[in-house]
């Protein structure tokens, strides 16, 4: 379904009183709910970009500092990030993981040993997550006893996008097709107040709830979004 047939399809539900830039700014909204309250796997970055670091830096802002890492080549920036999930390495680069003595009553060691190139060594940081699209909000904070050292390709981020925003019926959409005219008409419908499907709200609440599952599993549903903080120990 294009854009402009969801329109289309709103406007028929609603009234010819809706205009249609209110119509697909509604479709937007609830475009942006569905695929950004949790970690949807269709909204997932691939392959996982990379962080480049600077030793002393401590603070990135996501939607600027991750690259593309398409045939392991550090490439352009990484479209509107809404979240970070994970900052991770593979890589034996002595400047990162050098072979070092751990402090046994510290839960926070300064440095790691990944001893093979397949095992993963998180990097100790907070995320505060996008709250809107287009913002460039998402942020990365080390630690500050966690230098992240000078790295271009040795850090990648587990990272999840805005869908593009649906400002203009020219737009495609990004929830999957089979779901354009369930799932995202009827959230639409729901937030214009629209009383159909059995005479009231609850209709639409019922055919939400009823198909969520469904959809969630299409998405590659995941956990609700929000802050996380990994730790060394989660190696």
């Amino acid at each position: 379904m294009t854009g402009s047939e969801l329109v289309d399809l709103v406007i028929e539900h609603v009234g010819s009183e809706l205009t249609r830039a209110k119509a697909y700014a509604a479709i937007n909204n609830a475009q942006n709910y569905l695929l950004a309250a949790r970690n949807l796997g269709i909204m997932r970055v691939t392959p996982d970009p990379f962080l480049t670091t600077v030793s002393g830096t401590f603070t990135y802002a996501a939607s600027s500092a991750l690259f593309s890492s398409v045939g392991g080549v550090k490439g352009a920036t990484q479209y509107d990030i809404r979240a970070v999930a994970r900052i991770f390495a593979f890589n034996n680069d002595q400047r990162v993981f050098a072979y070092n003595s751990q402090d046994v009553v510290s839960d926070r060691p300064y440095e790691e040993e990944n001893g093979a190139a397949s095992s993963e060594v998180r990097a100790v940081q907070d995320i505060i997550q996008s709250v809107k699209p287009l913002s460039a909000d998402c942020t990365i904070y080390w630690w500050e006893d966690q230098d992240p050292g000078d790295t271009t390709i040795d850090w990648r981020a587990e990272c999840y996008r805005w869908p593009t925003q649906f400002t203009a019926e020219t737009v495609d959409l990004e929830v999957p097709e089979f779901f354009q005219d369930t799932m995202l008409l009827w959230h639409v419908l729901q937030r214009l107040g629209i009383k159909q499907y059995g005479g009231s709200s609850q209709g639409i609440d019922a055919l939400i709830l009823r198909e969520t599952p469904r959809f969630l599993k299409a998405c590659g549903g995941g956990p609700r979004s929000r802050g996380r903080r990994t730790r060394p120990s989660e190696v």
